[in-house]
């Protein structure tokens, strides 16, 4: 198949899916289950070499399609990135992903992703867990769970963190500014709701900041039935050259 009949036929059946009602997410428990999956195999070289592949060679036009046909769903609205998180099976397809932010374009999205094929995973044949972040705007895979970042804190915090995405640093900036996010998150460890608390940085970086946090992830052992919902706050420092993060 040619590639401009594959890329129609993926926008088509984006639409066809989303009009079925297609289910892409589980229950809490299934989307617990596979953090605790990515957040051991997280910071490995097995990772580390998978995550490259996956920013190197993503098909991002057929990704930027089903972006696309998601944004003009009733109810939708295209954001500036999106994260998928699900078991990349052993032939490339990503099997029933969740959508980080849960939203209805997330939900499109993560229903019709399907149809894409991603750079094969490793595993022995077993798939290979993965929270993937993309740019909405070009398709491309920017962060996957457990790739280094430098501003993130050593020690650990009252959420255990699986997949931190950052918002870019703000451009042209000359002193360090430091922008605050309120974050809610469910008994599943996804964030419900991102809102901007104090901010001296622009305002371009405090949209930034709100798209990404909005898509963390949390993990914890514990059975979604008897652990509780969480409220906390994060700051995010920007400089000319580097972010730190901090509670």
């Amino acid at each position: 198949m040619k590639a401009p009949v594959c890329l129609l036929a993926i926008v088509s059946s984006a639409a066809m899916l989303w009009a079925h009602g297609a289910v892409a997410a589980g229950t809490a428990d299934n989307i617990s289950d596979l953090l605790t999956k990515i957040g051991s195999v997280s910071a490995t070289p097995t990772q580390a070499e998978y995550s490259r592949e996956l920013q190197k060679s993503v098909n991002q036009a057929a990704v930027l399609a089903v972006a696309r046909d998601c944004a003009q769903q009733k109810g939708a609205k295209m954001p500036a990135t999106f994260t998928l998180v699900g078991m990349m099976r052993i032939d490339g397809t990503l099997n029933a992903p969740f959508p980080a932010p849960d939203n209805a374009f997330g939900t499109c999205v993560a229903s019709n992703i399907i149809a894409t094929h991603f750079p094969l995973p490793p595993g022995e044949g077993k798939g290979w867990p993965v929270a993937i972040q993309f740019d909405a705007k070009t398709g491309k895979a920017i962060y996957v769970a457990g790739d280094k970042q430098s501003a993130m804190p050593r020690y650990s915090w009252s959420a255990q963190w699986v997949h931190t995405p950052l918002p870019p640093l703000p451009p042209h900036l000359t002193k360090r500014c430091t922008a605050s996010v309120w974050l809610s998150l469910d008994k599943s460890g996804r964030v419900k709701s991102a809102e901007l608390g104090d901010s001296e940085c622009p305002a371009a970086f405090n949209t930034a900041v709100v798209d990404a946090a909005g898509q963390w992830l949390g993990m914890s052992k514990e059975k979604a039935a008897t652990r509780d919902s969480m409220d906390l706050k994060v700051s995010f420092t920007a400089g000319p050259v580097d972010m730190r993060v901090a509670p």
